[in-house]
């Protein structure tokens, strides 16, 4: 029988990247499916100030956060505790069978209001946020 406490490194993705990103519970959205590229992204720092690149690993079971910052040889490592918030710059769009107009009274947009331990407060409008055990996921409207 062949010893898999040490699987070899094909196993796993190159990347890192093995997360499946949770998505709105609404009509036209995507289930939750693995990243298999590394999408732009803006980590917003515990002072505030966001650093923008590309998600090189995010595991939040193991607390950890890789991006690739433009101009840096080596990926910014971070744990969950060294940053509040972390965005995908791309958004995530309804599929295209169906019509967004049609969805436009299926999204209920719900207020949203966080402080976080030094200001600024962030506050705006989700649509069907997910709370998961290692974080808050929202879904900004983009109109």
């Amino acid at each position: 029988m062949t010893d898999l406490s040490k699987p070899p490194l094909a196993f796993f993705p190159a990347d890192g990247l093995s997360f499946s990103w949770p998505t709105p519970s609404l009509p036209g959205y995507p289930a939750a499916t693995s990243i298999n590229d590394a999408p732009p992204c803006a980590v917003e720092g515990l002072n505030g100030r966001a650093i923008e690149g590309r998600l090189g690993l995010f595991d939040p079971a193991l607390g950890l956060l890789n991006v690739r910052v433009e101009g840096s040889r080596k990926p910014l490592s971070l744990r969950m505790d060294q940053f509040r918030r972390l965005r995908l710059t791309e958004p995530l769009c309804p599929s295209a069978a169906r019509d967004a107009r049609d969805l436009a009274g299926e999204r209920p947009q719900l207020p949203f209001r966080i402080a976080f331990k030094n200001p600024p407060v962030w506050q705006g409008h989700t649509l069907a946020p997910r709370d998961e055990s290692y974080g808050l996921f929202l879904f900004e409207p983009l109109a």
